[in-house]
């Protein structure tokens, strides 16, 4: 089954690649391993939120033309002693092409009293009882192996302990990745953590009932991390920027899966989630009436200092909607041209809902606004489908021979009269045609 248009000087192929047979989808996601052209393929099977299992991979050595026989990893991401359990994952994986340098950031989540229990006290209760560690993993052997270093902007642990449930680890340096790591000329890199609006105030040495009364050991604010190489020791040297918050009048969880991406002006832009979901357990202060946006802040000093935090806008100065859902950034190295990929709502969206379509704009090298002449729909609800039907939790990759950006997406709630976590796995490539591009 697949589906061929051309829109704004983008062709845009969609194949389904994993059909599902019960009251799962199956999450798929592709990246390099290496320089080269070798890849790796995994795939996790959904049956309930923000949680994975069953995870298996594959490798090619020729791009994906051919693969090698699946194996279960779940062994080497899952952890489980008494009712706690620890679930690690990592993101896709960037390419220091000037030294070789292969870096890529990774999470570790822990549930002290088991994921179950942990996200019922979260939603629940608002209580936070689970624990995020990030770390930047750095191979200098083509991918081969890995060294892990511990993403730290407060004292504490410098690196995880054999006993992960260690209190000590567990109460400092929380921080949820990115999705993005910023590689400059020169090496140094620049990705952004998220920590908790209560741990950011007390950063910032401001009073948090100021700004966020609401629940700030729930919700989120942005750290940008700067790195630098230290020959000496094998790692980089960090430095952090001061938080980046936001009033939990304009988002009720804070900012959310932050993506940072070099501008051609030189300029970094932060772009985030928000959301503007009523939670009583919260005590959250948005209404049915406040807006959902994309989220954005520039910095002119390479990440040292920040502008407020402000809507994203199109260049026309229009507002645009948009549920809490992830986004990526990405410079295709096709056009040169940066891009935004995300969902886009015409009416205020509530919380999650809706995350349809599915859709593409360029993104201004200046002002970091999306040039609305470029925008896409790349899919769309269809008949049949739930009407809160996920074109979102999609993963991007860009083919190193052809310039074409692949996406994977697991359509969750793709059939009507079915639990919400039943879907198709689908791939979507996204090429750019000669002359012009997406954009003008």
């Amino acid at each position: 089954m697949k589906k061929t248009f051309t829109v704004n000087g983008v062709k845009v192929t969609r194949e389904m690649t994993e059909k599902t047979d019960g009251d799962y989808s199956i999450q798929k996601v592709q990246h390099y391993i290496g320089l080269n052209r070798e890849r790796v393929e995994k795939k996790a099977w959904i049956r309930e939120s923000d949680f994975t299992s069953e995870i298996q991979q594959r490798t090619s050595t020729d791009n994906g033309r051919h693969w090698g026989e699946w194996k279960n990893v779940q062994d080497q991401v899952f952890q489980q002693r008494g009712n706690a359990e620890k679930l690690d994952g990592y993101s896709s994986t960037f390419f220091d092409f000037s030294n070789g340098r292969i870096i890529r950031i990774s999470l570790s989540r822990i549930f002290p009293s088991g994921h179950h229990k942990d996200y019922e006290n979260y939603w629940g209760k608002g209580v936070f009882t689970f624990s995020d560690h990030t770390f930047l993993e750095i191979s200098g052997d083509n991918g081969q192996t890995w060294t892990k270093q511990l993403v730290r902007y407060e004292d504490g642990p410098a690196e995880e302990p054999a006993d992960w449930l260690d209190n000590a680890y567990l109460k400092s340096n929380f921080a949820y990745l990115g999705n993005r790591i910023d590689i400059a000329e020169n090496g140094d890199i620049v990705f952004a953590v998220l920590c908790s609006v209560g741990k950011a105030c007390e950063i910032l040495n401001i009073d948090v009932n100021t700004i966020y009364p609401s629940c700030p050991g729930c919700s989120f604010a942005a750290i940008v991390m700067r790195g630098k190489w230290n020959q000496a020791v094998g790692k980089y040297d960090f430095t952090s920027s001061r938080p980046i918050v936001i009033d939990d009048r304009y988002s009720s969880r804070g900012l959310l899966e932050p993506n940072i991406i070099r501008l051609k002006s030189g300029k970094l832009l932060l772009e985030c989630r928000g959301s503007n979901a009523i939670n009583p357990n919260w005590h959250t202060r948005t209404t049915p009436e406040t807006p959902s946006y994309r989220w954005v802040a520039l910095s002119e000093d390479n990440g040292e200092t920040w502008s407020d935090i402000k809507p994203m806008l199109f260049d026309s100065g229009e507002r645009f909607y948009s549920p809490s859902s992830i986004s990526h950034v990405f410079r295709s190295a096709k056009t040169g041209k940066t891009y935004w990929l995300g969902n886009i709502n015409q009416e205020i969206p509530s919380g999650n809902d809706f995350r349809n379509p599915l859709n593409l704009a360029e993104i201004n090298e200046d002002t970091g606004m999306l040039i609305k002449d470029s925008l896409i729909t790349i899919d769309e609800w269809e008949e049949g489908q739930q009407k809160g039907v996920q074109l979102s939790n999609f993963t991007v990759t860009e083919d190193r021979e052809t310039g074409d950006i692949e996406i994977y997406l697991s359509k969750l709630g793709e059939f009507e009269n079915a639990t919400v976590f039943k879907g198709n796995t689908y791939k979507y490539t996204l090429k750019f045609l000669s002359g012009r591009t997406c954009g003008k």
